[in-house]
This record gives C-alpha cells, structure tokens and sequence, in this order.
C-alpha cells in the first residue's frame, strides 16, 4: 500500500511548537519558531449557527483536531456564506491533524566520490499519538541519485513551488523539491518508542538548512462538503501546519556557490535553531559562538573572505554540534 502525503498549496501558518530535549545527536521535536494558527480556535461550549460569521473550520487546540462545521442547508444549496440561512441546523464532524508525532532526526554528511551522501535516522518518542508514516525533506533541486530508503519504505522526489518550500529554504517564492519516503506496510510505520535508519541520499549538492516534514497517522476520507467550506480546509491541511516541522540538513547549494551565499545560509539557520530550542541561545558553547562569528564575517566581508577556507578551533559539545559543524565545514571548504 502506498500512502504518500498530499502537498496542498496554502498559508505560511502552522501552531507554535515547543520544543523538547532529545537524546545527544538528534534534532529536538520543534518547529519554525513563531507561527499562527491559521483558523480560529473551536470554543470549548460549542458554536451555534449564528455565531459562525462566515467561518467553517476550526481548530481545537485541547484535542489536536480538525472540526468543520456549517449550516445544513449549505449541502442543497451550495450558497456563498453571505446568504446562508444563519439559524439553520448546524452540521459537523471532526479529523485528527497528522502531527501526533514526537520524532527526532540524527543526521550525518560525509564525502563520498563524486559528492556528499547525506544520512538520516529518525525516532518516535515515546508518548507520541501517532506512528511517523511520511517523511518529506526539501531540497534546492532534485539530486543526482534516487533517495535510499529502509526495508519496506520506497522513496520519490517531487519538484514543488508550494509555501512549504519557501519556509524549509527561508526564501520568498522559492522552487524546490521534496525528497519523500513514505512506508508500504502498516508494520514498518515508526511507532512510539522506536526509530529506523536508512534514509539517505548522495548528490554533488553542498549541505545547507532545510526543513523535514514529517506526518503522522493515516489520511482519513472526508466527507464532501460544499466549496466555500472545502476552501477554508486548505490551510489546514497545508504540510506546514498538518505536520511536525524539523529543522534539518539537507542537500542545498551547488559547487562553486560563493562562501558568503553559504555561510549566511548557516548563520540564520544555526539561529532558527536557537529559536526552536535545537540549541541554547542564552548560553551558547564556544564552538557555537565561534562558527556564528566567523560565518558573521564571511557575508559582511565578501570578497576579503571570497578566497578563505573556514577553520574551527573550538570542540563540539554534544554529537549535535559536531554533526552540525562537519556539515558546516564541508559546505564552506
């Protein structure tokens, strides 16, 4: 059975996520620091039709849900919301969101002929609501080879131009793709408590900050409903809010990209970072304050530093950073 993620186009929303501590070496469940939820919040008492002034779908924050609802006689006549009966009988049903899960990526990047192979290992925690059945990686371009996947999970890359590439790359109207590994059997989804390795890809593309989304659950069927309610779904369904979003590495920049393109890339990254809690912004190690002031230098000092290879003195305090800066190294040298 092949179940792969819908990319619906949508907004540059999603739930403020909270960070939590991981094991050394892997990303923290987080997300982008500061989002929006981009429908209003179902009351705890309920809505009578009256109340619903135009707005159809919901989010429960208690229950991590989805919650439609309309006037019935929206199904008959399929009115804009202007000229809907407002006291007539409500109509609704609920979805779970797909983002019930607590993962947690370890990440590695090493040289290998011809490129860099970029590894990944990904976690459930324990707690999770749901088991990780999709994972889906941007990238800058379709790499050089097809994605390796674990037994009974298969892989694609699908070229995209939706919001959630804009975000996972940090640019406005960006194109990109998604390296996409999604399970075949029931069995191999990643449940609570367990992680798999495998996932991988090697491409001529340098390593830069990107963003994993990953889904949880299965897709439900929904009900059909008319269209100035089915529109009102679309943000919610978007992959950037119906998913846990992961600050990751991933294959970005192509050889010969200049160092001050690169090192900026990082240095906002490594602070997205800080934002989300990947890492400690209040007391920041010194290979950390070391790497941000010298990428600092690299793009406010262009051509002085166009020639330059980037050395690091100071040691990685957890594998995290040591992982982190490799892929920093490497991407700058």
């Amino acid at each position: 059975m092949r179940i792969k993620i819908l990319a619906i186009a949508g907004l540059v929303c999603g739930l403020t996520l909270q960070a939590r501590q991981a094991a050394p070496g892997q990303i923290p469940q987080s997300g982008i620091a500061s989002q929006t939820i981009p429908v209003s919040l179902w009351p705890k008492g309920g809505i009578a039709p009256s109340d619903l002034a135009g707005h159809y779908v919901f989010y429960d924050r208690a229950k991590d849900e989805i919650v439609v609802a309309y006037p019935a006689s929206m199904d008959e006549t399929n009115l804009a919301p202007s000229v809907v009966n407002k006291n007539a009988k409500l109509k609704s049903f609920r979805f779970e969101t797909n983002r019930g899960t607590k993962a947690a990526i370890t990440f590695s990047v090493s040289p290998v002929q011809g490129g860099y192979r970029f590894s990944y290992r990904v976690a459930n925690g324990n707690g999770a609501r749901q088991p990780i059945t999709n994972l889906e990686l941007v990238v800058r371009t379709s790499p050089d080879h097809s994605p390796t996947s674990p037994r009974l999970w298969r892989s694609d890359v699908t070229p995209s131009k939706i919001a959630a590439i804009d975000i996972a790359l940090g640019t406005k109207g960006a194109s990109g793709a998604f390296l996409s590994w999604f399970f075949v059997d029931e069995k191999t989804a990643i449940k609570p408590g367990e992680s798999v390795e495998g996932f991988g890809v090697v491409t001529k593309q340098k390593p830069g900050i990107s963003m994993m989304y990953i889904t949880g659950g299965y897709f439900a069927s929904r009900p059909e409903m008319p269209s100035p309610v089915s529109d009102q779904l679309i943000p919610v369904v978007s992959m950037q809010f119906n998913s846990q979003n992961v600050i990751a590495i991933a294959p970005k920049f192509p050889l010969g990209t200049a160092r001050s393109v690169i090192a900026e890339d990082f240095y906002l990254g490594i602070n997205r970072m800080m934002d989300s809690g990947q890492l400690d912004r209040k007391k920041p190690s010194l290979a950390i304050q070391e790497v941000l002031e010298k990428l600092q230098d690299y793009f406010r000092n262009v051509e002085g530093n166009a020639n330059v290879p980037l050395s690091l003195s100071q040691k990685p305090q957890s594998p995290f950073e040591d992982a982190l800066l490799k892929a920093v190294f490497l991407a700058m040298n």
